[in-house]
């Protein structure tokens, strides 16, 4: 067998050729693992866009005939026009967009049946926004005002709560056997006028049936075993020209939401 030997000129092109081979292949792995490298941080980012998006997209959250958009600040003549039952859960849907875990059976299960609420362990308050806090503040703030609004008696064993709107415009008269809840005009009247509802005790010698129409869903209720009627007058209970007839109307409206705001104390 017979080796030919490489002359200098031809060992230098040899090795040339080698070194462009081996770094087109070098080349090539790195650019494949770059290439895998950018797929990943790509998919990456489309998840996370994927997530904020839930989050940026309007939630119109329907509550008490009102629209909120859990993404925008809340009007203030709308909040005003809600109940403390209704501030509460509008407070905690704010929570409930990030996918927010209750431990309250009461929010768990109300915001269970949205479409929108998905439940995460990833939750943070962190990813509470601007917006968002001033729209809780907001809440918070009405629903400081509604505990002044509360009525609550030890001896008749109830709390009722009434509406910011109410505020100044009603008076609550309250004996051993009930309450009667009466507008409070802006001027004074010689005689009490303008009743709206009233919650006596069943075995109350004031309780006449007959004279009260029932009004929302509540009619009856009872607290440690005393059992008490709701009834709003059958006639209307101020004159017809009475200079806040309207207001009077417009606040009657509001009376089926302060009945369901009863709680035993």
């Amino acid at each position: 067998m017979q080796f030919r030997y490489l002359s200098g000129k031809n060992l230098l092109i040899l090795v040339f050729l080698i070194s462009i081979v081996l770094s087109s292949c070098s080349y090539s792995k790195n650019t494949n693992t770059s290439s895998n490298e950018k797929q990943l941080t790509s998919i990456k980012k489309k998840e996370t866009t994927i997530e904020k998006k839930k989050v940026e997209d309007d939630i119109i959250f329907l509550l008490n005939n009102y629209e909120f958009n859990l993404n925008k600040p809340f009007e203030d003549n709308v909040l005003k026009n809600l109940n403390a039952n209704d501030l509460a859960i509008l407070r905690n849907s704010i929570y409930a967009k990030y996918g927010y875990i209750f431990s309250t059976k009461k929010y768990s299960d109300y915001f269970s049946q949205l479409s929108w609420y998905t439940p995460t362990s990833k939750y943070a308050e962190s990813m509470l926004t601007n917006i968002d806090n001033e729209n809780i503040k907001k809440i918070t703030d009405l629903e400081k005002c509604l505990e002044n609004l509360q009525f609550k008696s030890s001896k008749l064993g109830f709390s009722i709560t009434f509406p910011l709107n109410w505020k100044g415009n009603y008076e609550v008269v309250e004996d051993s056997m009930g309450i009667i809840v009466y507008f409070k005009p802006s001027k004074k009247m010689e005689a009490k006028c303008g009743e709206f509802f009233i919650i006596v005790n069943t075995e109350s010698e004031n309780y006449y049936q007959d004279i009260y129409d029932t009004i929302g869903s509540m009619r009856f209720f009872e607290v440690n075993n005393t059992k008490y009627f709701i009834g709003v007058p059958t006639d209307f209970p101020l004159p017809d020209n009475h200079p806040e007839k309207e207001l009077f109307i417009k606040m009657k409206l509001d009376i089926p939401d302060i009945l369901e705001t009863i709680k035993p104390l």
